[in-house]
């Protein structure tokens, strides 16, 4: 009994050493992993992003009306020299496009010989009839001589006006522009005490204008200036 027990211990021994060699462990299993730049969901964020980006931007720029205009950075007189070193850039916001157009706008430089054509404040939006360009002296000007029932109040140097010759009263001619969309270059005091004092006017001479017609038809007759854009 002995005998079979010893014999039936060494089988089952032997036995189970070659089970252990035969159920070795397998070595772990890979993953094959995916570049993560090809990865669909990486670029699907990307683009939403991108989008973000782009539909606020325009959305700020919608809402953004106003306007780059010239700003005074210091006061000048009449017939001083201005420079961009005068100036710095404002955004306004205009209610009409029209208003916009009557300022100098601040993506438009100022040229060297650019001068103010009355006295301007710190602070205040350059207007583009604020300055001309050019010496005045050569400038051909016409003076003339108005009286306070032709003069617009509120002219001041650098204003536009149509000129007028207006006929004496019972005249058989009928009243003619003259000049038309003109410069207020210099303004005199009154010749005169009183309201029916005249005034010196001198305004800007257009290259093509025909000074000869234009006399003659302030010959015997009354002058009176229109302002433009009031």
């Amino acid at each position: 009994m002995r005998d079979v027990s010893t014999s039936h211990r060494l089988l089952s021994a032997t036995e189970g050493s070659a089970a252990s060699k035969n159920t070795a462990p397998s070595p772990p299993a890979r993953r094959v992993s995916v570049g993560r730049w090809r990865d669909p969901r990486l670029w699907l964020g990307l683009a939403l992003v991108c989008g973000s980006v782009v539909i606020g931007a325009k959305l700020l720029a919608a809402a953004d009306d106003t306007v780059a205009v010239w700003q005074l950075d210091r006061a000048a007189s009449a017939g001083m020299p201005i420079s961009a070193d005068d100036l710095r850039p404002a955004r306004v916001h205009f209610d009409d496009e029209a208003v916009a157009d009557l300022y100098w706008p601040a993506t438009r430089g100022i040229p060297a010989s650019a001068r103010v054509l009355h006295d301007v404040s710190e602070g205040e939006l350059l207007s583009s009839a604020a300055i001309a360009i050019g010496d005045a002296s050569s400038l051909r000007q016409m003076p003339l001589s108005v009286s306070s029932s032709g003069f617009p109040a509120g002219l001041s140097v650098g204003d536009q006006v149509d000129v007028w010759a207006v006929p004496e009263v019972g005249g058989a001619a009928s009243p003619r522009l003259v000049l038309a969309e003109v410069m207020v270059m210099d303004l005199g005091v009154d010749s005169s005490v009183g309201i029916a004092g005249d005034r010196d006017v001198a305004v800007s001479l257009p290259a093509d204008a025909d000074v000869a017609d234009a006399l003659g038809s302030l010959n015997g007759a009354s002058v009176v200036l229109i302002m433009l854009g009031a």
